[in-house]
This record gives C-alpha cells, structure tokens and sequence, in this order.
C-alpha cells in the first residue's frame, strides 16, 4: 500500500508540474471568415490597429476590457498582443471577449498552454472577409516564454494583402525571431507586419530589416525623435497610410497605434 501511494504520489506531481508549466501550442490554421456586418462593397481603405492590451489591464493594473475595447472602435481588422486564454465575460479567451464587445469576428493563437488550456497568445479581430489564417510558432532557444506570428489574407479594393501579427522575444532569440518575422514579410508583394517587436527603432538590425524588405514605416515621424523608445510597430508593403495616430499608454502600458491604409500606386 505504501508503494501505491508513492507512486500515486509521484504521477500527482508530475501532473502538477506539467500543467503548472504548460507547454508549447504548435500552431493551427482555420477556414475563411466572412464577418456578418461586411460592407457589400471592395474596400478602398483599411483601418487598422495595433494594441499590446496587457492581458486587459490599464496603467492601474485594473482588469477592464470594457476600456479596452474604448481604443479598437470604428476599425476594420484589429491586431493584439498579450491575450489572455481565461474566461472574459463570460467567453472563452480576451480576443473573443473583445469580439464580442465590438461585434467583431476574431481569432486567437495561443502560444502555450497552461493547465491543459490554451494561456496566452495574440489575437485578430475582424470587420472584413479573411480568405485564409493560420499561425506559426517563432524559435525559441530557452525558457518558456513561447512566442507566435498570425497570418492571415484579406482583400483591399480587389488586391489581395497578407496580414502578420507577432509578438517577440524580451530577450535571448529575439533577433532570429524577428529574422523569422520578415523572411515571412519577403513573401507577400503587399502586407502589413505589426506588433510588439520588443524593439527600439535605434536597433541595428530591425533597422536592416526593414531597408531589406522595402517596407516602410508610417510611424516614422509621429514619435519624438529625442525620447522614442517605443518598441510597437507597423510596417507596410505596397500600401500607404492615409492617415496615423498614436493613443497614449492608459488603458494598457503601450501606447494603442492607428492607421488607415491604401494601395500603393507607384
């Protein structure tokens, strides 16, 4: 009897550890998504955002999707970071209960799981057709802080446009996953990458990126040259922005960065 329990004492524990850790979500891809508010007509402009929303906490560490949801209105497609897999109002992730709150269709690509159920990961909105999404792991060298890049296809005024949404690394592979990230931007003739890269635009690297790629930055200019120290980003291929605007951090820690978007003619 002695001997069962030890061993019932030791797959107890395993079990604790394994789920307490969680492990990594391999990635997945979808069928299309055809939002039920669709505009009838080929958009001629995109308008999109980019929000790392702190798991839906604000600078006061208060939980409030509600306010969340503040900063993502009156947008076609909406990229996040830092989504949390629990129940929010009653859904079953942050991206859902977003969606909802902003009667938006959505998506959300866990990057592990803990206690058997999807943990964290980054999230899509979406108030327009997506042909096609699917979603990939980035390298990861050490711990347990996995990352993931969504990519999913829309149409913009009959173009097809690739869209990648992607958190990186704080630390240790954050440069080859970022080398991940635009040997995935290479691909697309037309595309927008944008996230939280976790990365200054004094950065070397990013900054040979970006010149390698053809991409170009909407956001240059809107930040103060003498304190920016952002590390969100959006950048575009075969697309222009019309119109951009940076809403301070508040109701998260980063700041939420608004654009409306065209093709490129030339």
């Amino acid at each position: 009897m002695t001997l069962l329990w030890i061993i019932i004492s030791a797959a107890l524990l395993v079990l604790w550890i394994t789920g307490r850790l969680g492990s990594r979500v391999t990635g997945q891809q979808g069928d299309s998504i055809k939002p039920v508010n669709e505009c009838a007509e080929p958009n001629s402009v995109l308008r999109i955002v980019c929000l790392n929303i702190q798991y839906g906490r604000g600078l006061d560490q208060r939980l409030d999707l509600p306010r969340t949801a503040s900063l993502l209105k009156d947008c076609d497609l909406v990229a996040l970071q830092e989504v949390s897999g629990n129940q929010s109002l009653g859904q079953p992730n942050q991206a859902a209960a977003l969606g909802s709150l902003l009667n938006m269709e959505w998506i959300f690509a866990p990057t592990k799981t803990r206690w058997f159920k999807p943990y964290i990961g980054n999230g899509l909105l979406t108030n327009i057709a997506v042909s096609r999404w699917f979603w990939r792991p980035l390298i990861q060298y050490r711990g347990r802080s996995f990352r993931n890049m969504i990519i999913c296809e829309i149409e913009l005024f009959g173009k097809k446009v690739t869209v990648i949404n992607t958190h990186l690394h704080t630390g240790m592979g954050r440069e080859e996953q970022m080398k991940q990230v635009f040997r995935e931007l290479a691909k697309y003739r037309r595309a927008i990458l944008l996230g939280d890269f976790n990365t200054k635009p004094q950065d070397a690297l990013l900054q040979e990126l970006i010149r390698i790629s053809a991409a170009h930055d909407p956001f240059a200019n809107a930040f103060d040259t003498t304190t920016n120290t952002r590390v969100d980003w959006i950048l575009l291929k075969g697309l222009v922005a019309t119109e951009v605007s940076i809403v301070e951090p508040g109701a998260s820690d980063h700041p939420a960065l608004r654009a409306t978007l065209a093709l490129q003619t030339t």
